[in-house]
């Protein structure tokens, strides 16, 4: 009986990257108490209506986008503003690019590589859900997302500096 109430470890769960959009707001509307979001993932308006009914439910909700690149989405710009004005904390990270997807929430993380644009949800993409995770784990992502912050500054309107495109882009 005891090693059956043993912990098994996370369970994760692969997604497509319209599945990781889809599995964002089913976090954000389970969430009970915050959901953080870090990466290329603001500019989609289906990202900021999560965050959004997030906020309104009274979590408490903290964007860090990569500071580096807010030129290079279309609409970024006016949709960190919603988020601030919604009561979001909003910061730009200024160090290297940030690529990072993720959405942590007190209960789970959800990490991918898709930007949420609809050019990358064309694309060949993968995410995964981590659920089950011990209260150490979810301690560890929230001191990775703290200190991401913490290195960050407060959004403002025209923070961001557009990065030069890629040969591919």
């Amino acid at each position: 009986e005891a090693a059956a109430g043993a912990r098994r470890g996370a369970a994760a769960e692969f997604l497509t990257a319209t599945e990781t959009l889809e599995e964002w707001g089913r976090a954000g509307s389970e969430a009970e108490s915050d959901a953080y979001a870090a990466g290329g993932t603001s500019g989609h308006p289906a990202v900021v209506g999560f965050l959004e009914q997030a906020r309104t439910r009274g979590l408490t909700v903290r964007v860090v986008f990569s500071g580096r690149d807010k030129g290079l989405t279309n609409n970024q710009g006016p949709r960190l503003q919603r988020l601030r004005s919604c009561g979001c904390e909003v910061r730009a990270h200024r160090g290297s690019r940030l690529h990072a997807k993720v959405l942590l929430t007190e209960r789970e993380i959800a990490v991918g590589s898709c930007n949420f644009t609809a050019a990358s949800l064309a694309n060949a993409e993968r995410g995964v859900r981590l659920s089950q995770l011990s209260e150490r784990e979810l301690i560890g992502q929230r001191e990775w997302y703290d200190a991401l912050s913490e290195a960050a500054v407060p959004f403002k309107e025209g923070i961001g500096e557009v990065a030069p495109p890629s040969p591919e882009r």
